[in-house]
């Protein structure tokens, strides 16, 4: 549990101190966007088909606990550090230094305790986080289309 509020207080300090490129309203929708986003796979792989979880099958407080600490920060940090201006293939490896960043960090998270695999494994993360940091920068390109356009 150590290991998680460190987590929580390290990510919350370090998205508020990370330089902002984004907008309040960006911010918001962002982190929104990433519950919602991390809920509804949580809500499929986890407790649909039991891969993977926090502490354990009956720790829906404390689940909830590092789906809030965690996801909403990292997401702002990510996004405001995001090289938006850069060619693609600086968007890329930035996709691909998260995804290896959280990939350790889950792979820390199970050694500390408060995330196991039931049928998951951290190659199928490691595959995978690429398509969700994609999801989150998409989003944001999306937003920020839709509040040009005055919608």
């Amino acid at each position: 549990m150590i290991f998680l509020i460190i987590s929580i207080v390290l990510y919350t300090l370090v998205a508020v101190i990370v330089p902002k490129r984004l907008t309040k309203s960006e911010m918001y929708q962002t982190s929104l966007f990433a519950l919602v986003f991390v809920l509804i796979v949580d809500f499929v792989l986890s407790w649909k088909l039991g891969l993977y979880g926090y502490f354990n099958d009956k720790a829906y407080l404390r689940s909830l606990l590092v789906v809030v600490g965690i996801f909403p920060a990292a997401s702002v940090i990510y996004l405001n550090l995001y090289p938006f201006k850069k060619e693609w293939l600086k968007q890329l490896r930035y996709i691909l230094i998260w995804s290896i960043f959280v990939t350790v960090y889950e792979w820390l998270s199970i050694k500390y305790g408060y995330f196991y695999h039931n049928g998951w494994s951290i190659w199928y993360s490691a595959i995978v986080y690429p398509f969700v940091f994609a999801t989150l920068t998409w989003n944001l390109v999306f937003f920020r289309k839709l509040t040009a356009k005055g919608e």
